[in-house]
C-alpha cells in the first residue's frame, strides 16, 4: 500500500528527481572521486591543523604544535577523494506510523534513496546502518550499484510492518558500530524520530563530529508536532488501543507543550553539539527536502 510501505521500483525510480552536477578536479587523482573535496579529509592541499583523533594517519602529525601544546595535533588536507556517506535509519516501531500521505519509516526509506543516489551521482560511496527493534543491517561504503542497490532491497525489506514485542533499540547502543564503520572525511545522516535518542548520544555523536560532518533528519508526524483538531482518536501499537481525546482545552495545552519541548530539545542540543538539525513532515516531498537540506559537493 502507497505511503504504507515502499517498494524496490519506486526507490529505484527515484533517481530522476536527482539532479547532480559534475565537477571536474583542479589536479590529476588516482581516486574515483570527480571533485575537490570541501570536506574533511587527507591528501594533497594543507587545510588546517586540529586535534589527533581516533583513526588518523599519524604520519600528518604535526610535531611543532603538538611539542608546543604538550598535546598532539595533525595536519588535515584537502584532496580528490570518495567521501563516504553512512545513513543511520531508525525503524523501530514509533516509525510506523502515520496521519498524512506516509508512515515516518516510508518517508525516511524515501530520504535515504534520494540521498544514496545523489551521493553516488557525485562519486562518492554510500553506506548505512539500518535498524529496528529485532534487526540490525549494517551495509559497508561502496560506490556505484555496488553501493546504492543494497541499500534499495535493505531499505524496501524493512519498511514492511513486523509486530514485535522487543523494545525499541536506542541509537546509543549501536554508536561503537558506528564509529567501526567511518573514517576522518565521512559524512553521517541519521533519520529518525527521536524517540530514542537522548542528549548524552547526540553528545557522544559531537566526537565523531570532530572528525566527520552530521546532518540528523528529524521526521515527525504532524499530530506530533502540534495538538490535532479536537476529537476522540484511536491510537493502536498494533496490539492495544486507547482513545485519544482532544476535547478538553488542558489536555491540548499539555499535548502541545510537551510537543513543543521535545522538539526544541533536540534542536538546541544539535546546535549545541554542531550537528546540523532539519525537522521533515512525510507530507513533505523529499526530493525538494534532500535539494534544501543536503550539500552538494562542490570545489572548496
Amino acid at each position: 500500500m502507497y505511503g504504507v510501505t515502499v517498494n524496490f521500483d519506486e526507490l529505484v525510480s527515484l533517481k530522476r528527481q536527482i539532479s547532480a552536477k559534475t565537477f571536474k578536479p583542479h589536479h590529476q587523482t588516482h581516486r574515483l572521486g570527480e571533485h575537490l573535496s570541501s570536506f574533511r579529509g587527507q591528501g594533497m592541499s594543507f587545510s588546517e591543523v586540529r586535534h589527533y583523533q581516533a583513526m588518523d594517519d599519524v604520519r600528518h602529525m604535526e610535531w611543532r604544535v603538538t611539542a608546543r601544546t604538550g598535546k598532539p595535533h595533525i595536519k588535515v588536507f584537502q584532496e580528490e577523494l570518495e567521501r563516504p556517506v553512512i545513513i543511520v535509519g531508525d525503524f523501530n516501531p514509533s516509525m510506523y506510523f502515520g496521519t498524512k500521505v506516509a508512515f515516518k519509516s516510508v518517508m525516511a526509506a524515501r530520504l535515504a534513496a534520494l540521498i544514496g543516489w545523489q551521493v553516488i551521482e557525485e562519486g562518492d560511496k554510500i553506506g548505512a546502518l539500518l535498524y529496528t527493534n529485532y534487526q540490525t543491517t549494517e551495509l559497508k561504503p561502496h560506490g556505484r550499484k555496488q553501493g546504492i542497490l543494497p541499500l534499495l532491497k535493505a531499505l524496501t525489506d524493512i519498511t514492511m510492518p513486523t509486530h514485535t514485542t522487543q523494545h525499541p533499540i536506542a541509537l546509543m547502543s549501536l554508536l561503537p558500530r558506528l564509529k567501526a564503520m567511518i573514517r576522518p572525511g565521512a559524512m553521517i545522516v541519521i533519520l529518525s524520530d527521536g524517540y530514542q535518542i537522548e542528549d548524552s548520544t547526540l553528545r557522544q555523536l559531537r566526537y565523531m563530529g570532530k572528525a566527520c560532518d552530521i546532518i540528523f533528519y528529524h521526521i515527525l508526524d504532524a499530530t506530533e508536532i502540534e495538538t490535532p483538531a479536537k476529537g476522540c482518536y484511536p491510537i493502536s501499537d498494533g496490539a492495544h488501543t486507547l482513545l485519544f481525546d482532544t476535547h478538553q482545552s488542558n489536555v491540548q495545552e499539555s499535548y502541545q507543550e510537551a510537543c513543543l519541548d521535545r522538539i526544541n530539545r533536540l534542536k538546541k542540543c544539535c546546535l549545541e553539539t554542531k550537528i546540523a538539525y532539519h525537522l521533515i513532515q512525510p507530507s513533505d516531498n523529499p526530493s525538494i527536502c534532500i535539494k534544501h537540506t543536503f550539500p552538494r559537493r562542490h570545489h572548496g
